[in-house]
């Protein structure tokens, strides 16, 4: 069945599955099913999608949520853990680690390197600015929230399509409580963690103090002959391997029964090696069609090889990383919150938060490292070659004020202002030459590029925001919710050849209509805009000659690209609250995409910019369900089915700039209208089953299985190469008691060996293809005890 055929489906059968559950409390009375008693009910999960707390089943958003329990029995351990179990979502991280680039419904932007994405995160409502500081893990998290579609309106601009909210555990009050946990698994997978909370005032005054080390060696073989030689800041025989360490401490005081106060401070550190990843290159005869330079294909068609492989042969050449290979980072996140009760009904809410991160990233660019590459760089000798990237480092600083109030008629509003305030640095560079690897070579650190040409591009970012929401009854069942928020932005940026200044503001609002059959059941329609802002490009743009240009206003800046979607969906609980069952059925219309284009006069050590081009439409369905069978037995599936696709007469500039067109593949005039949008997935599903038990009256135990699959995805616009489809299957079992438990666990059970991701970079100069390789099977116990 073709992606089209099943969108233009989708109206049909939305209106047919919210129909029928509407019916189905008359049904099932009419046959007389018996009820079926289950000892635990599935669970409620209460979230903060806007900015207050309420159920899932009472919010006209797409939500799908994962609370701590959740997070330990379905081995989520990261961002793409998180993204196997919501539909809608996909989520790689790319070679090195630095680039987390989350896809809500198909919409994925043209550059993961963007001081903005079209995926907002943040931690305890405090916004994580850089992919590379935005995998957190699940240390010390109460809950993960994904929120779907525009949240411009309370979430600020760059919740274009989307946000992703993690949420911490708090310190209690009344009593204490802690855990000490242990994973041990192959690969040299070593873990230790751990929390403590206590009261110092009980009931007035408590603290919290988390902590984390991990480490890991790798799965996949590293061929390169030096790996066993690699520095502690390198990659060494396995590809993949991490040191990482996070480490926290939480204040709550309630000094009085109106006043509720906390200070959080948290740091997440890591250590990562390179991951599993080639390189085909067009100079090196790796690709296969489209146009041509020098005698060799520009173009990659079909799937991306299932294993590194010889030039123009079926010859395998493995893994070949160079050991000085590594990317390091440090974020912390200063956070203070207040909340005063003025009355029953109104509140406010008062939060200060500091977030800074730094990364530095070296990557071979070389497609076989032990070759490396000549003649690009004085003194026109065999070098390695490098993409020293990301390189850099933010601070940030924001203030939010909120007034809420609700009556006890149901009538809701709350007003706020925000402001934030920072700096980010862009210091990479794309194409740092170092010797040739020998064993008495010294591992790269940022002190070794300060002579180079790197981008030294800072921005900085003035923003102010007024946001609001209003939720009126109508009647005792239908709601009418209106969202709004207006931002004005100043954005300075400096490089090597000046500073410039780009300034806008805007009005992005959103409103929804709910009607609740019952307090199980919830119909809703709703309309956003969503905006992703815009900026100035601070990237090194070099003639011929290596000399800087400074670039033209046309090109210095870039405008914001803005959506707007239609949802509508359906919330229920049915059966006794046995089975949860969700759909949503949306429509996004995108414009003036933000996409990577060469400057006029560029080279070959030239980055990218970004400019506005062309139009995107995305739409699909999205379907949510758990079953609690029996009293053991629990049942849960996802479902996404997406078609985003661009507008007619859309053209991509640098198709045409890097001649890899012929007419034949793709159109030589850069037109990829009706194209497929890169990296989006038409197909996602998941399945779990779990199976809870008793030995006794002390232990518990339970089983679990899910498999969750992703269809092919396309590497470009152009829709020529493609990533295969997967299909992963993740096995979990523990035993517990009241104070411990024990888990067993395996992820990638069938041990399935599939290119996850892969950058594409498109030049006049270059063309080159990087696919990643996913994760092996890995197996672990788990081991906790609470006290």
């Amino acid at each position: 069945m073709s992606t089209n055929f099943k969108i233009k489906a989708l109206p049909l059968a939305v209106a047919t599955i919210l129909s029928s559950l509407h019916t189905l409390p008359t049904m099932a009375q009419e046959a007389e099913t018996p009820e079926i008693e289950t000892k635990e009910r599935i669970e409620s999960i209460t979230v903060t999608a806007r900015k207050v707390e309420e159920r899932i089943l009472d919010i006209p958003i797409a939500v799908t949520a994962f609370s701590a329990k959740d997070m330990r029995q379905k081995s989520i351990e990261e961002l793409d853990d998180v993204a196997l179990y919501t539909p809608g979502l996909s989520f790689e991280d790319f070679s090195n680690g630095s680039y987390g680039s989350p896809v809500i419904r198909g919409a994925s932007q043209f550059s993961v390197d963007q001081l903005e994405q079209n995926v907002s995160t943040f931690i305890d409502g405090v916004y994580i600015p850089r992919q590379y500081a935005l995998d957190l893990g699940t240390l010390d998290m109460e809950r993960i929230e994904v929120v779907k579609g525009p949240q411009s309106a309370l979430y600020g601009a760059n919740a274009f399509l989307g946000a992703i909210n993690y949420v911490t555990r708090k310190p209690d009050l009344s009593f204490s409580y802690g855990d000490v946990e242990v994973v041990v698994g192959d690969g040299g997978r070593r873990d230790i963690s751990g929390e403590f909370s206590t009261p110092l005032i009980e009931d007035v005054l408590a603290v919290k103090v988390t902590g984390s080390i991990s480490t890991y060696d790798g799965d996949w073989d590293n061929s390169h002959p030096a790996a066993d030689h690699a520095t502690d800041l390198g990659t060494d025989e396995d590809l993949g391997g991490w040191d990482n360490d996070s480490y926290g401490v939480s204040f709550v005081a309630q000094p009085t029964d109106s006043l509720n106060l906390e200070l959080a401070y948290n740091a997440f550190n890591s250590t990562t090696e390179s991951k599993a990843q080639s390189r085909l290159s067009a100079f090196s005869g790796d690709l296969n069609c489209g146009g041509s330079s020098f005698g060799f294909s520009k173009v990659l068609c079909g799937e991306i090889p299932d294993a590194p492989r010889v030039a123009g042969s079926e010859e395998e050449t493995g893994f070949l990383i160079d050991p000085r290979s590594y990317t390091k980072s440090e974020n912390n996140i200063l956070r203070f919150a207040g909340t005063y009760e003025l009355s029953a009904e109104m509140n406010v809410k008062y939060q200060f938060s500091n977030i800074q991160g730094e990364v530095f990233s070296v990557g071979n660019a070389d497609r076989s490292p032990l070759e490396g590459t000549t003649g690009f760089a004085p003194p026109f000798a065999t070098n390695n070659f490098f993409t020293v990237l990301p390189v850099g480092e933010f601070d940030y600083d924001s203030h939010e004020l909120r007034l809420e109030y609700l009556a006890q008629s149901g009538l809701y509003w709350m007003v706020g202002l925000y402001t934030s305030d920072g700096r980010d640095l862009d210091d990479g560079q794309p194409g740092y030459a170092g010797p040739l690897w020998t064993d008495s070579t010294d591992p790269i650190l940022p002190s070794t590029i300060a002579a180079g040409a790197t981008n030294n591009a800072v921005i900085e970012t003035k923003s102010t925001a007024i946001f609001g929401r209003v939720s009126v009854p109508i009647t005792e069942k239908l709601v009418f919710a209106a969202e709004a928020r207006y931002t004005d932005e100043e954005k300075t940026g400096s490089d090597d050849t000046g500073s410039f200044v780009y300034e806008d503001s805007y009005l992005k609002p959103r409103f929804s209509l709910d009607y609740h059959l019952d307090d199980n059941k919830l119909i809703y329609a709703s309309y956003a805009q969503g905006l992703k802002s815009g900026g100035i490009n601070n990237a090194v743009v070099r003639d011929a000659s290596f000399a800087l240009i400074d670039l033209p206003d046309n090109e210095r800046f870039y405008g914001p690209d803005e959506n707007t979607s239609y949802e509508i969906g359906s919330k229920n609980r049915l059966f006794d609250g046995r089975l949860e069952l969700n759909a949503a059925l949306y429509y996004i219309d995108w414009s003036d995409l933000q996409v990577s284009v060469a400057a006029e006069g560029s080279t070959s050590t030239t980055s990218t910019i970004t400019a506005n081009l062309g139009a995107a439409t995305s739409k699909g369905i999205e379907i949510e369900s758990t079953f609690a069978a029996t009293d053991n037995l629990t049942l849960n599936f996802g479902l996404a089915l997406n078609d985003a696709t661009y507008n007619d007469d859309t053209i991509s500039q640098r198709l045409i700039r890097a001649g890899l067109c012929d007419d034949i593949v793709c159109d030589a005039e850069g037109n990829i209208g009706g194209n497929t949008l890169q990296r989006s997935s038409d197909t996602q599903f998941n399945f779990g089953i779990q199976y809870d038990g008793q030995i006794n009256s002390d232990l518990n135990y339970y089983a679990r299985a899910d498999v969750a699959y992703q269809s092919e995805q396309y590497l470009s616009e152009m829709n020529a190469a493609t990533i295969p489809s997967r299909t992963l299957l993740n096995l979990r079992a523990g035993i517990s008691s009241e104070d411990w438990s024990v888990d067993l666990w395996v992820k990638n059970a069938t041990d399935e060996e599939y290119v996850s991701n892969a950058f594409y970079i498109a030049s006049p100069f270059f063309v080159d293809y990087v696919p990643t390789w996913g994760n092996l099977r890995r197996v672990g116990i788990s081991a906790k005890y609470n006290f």
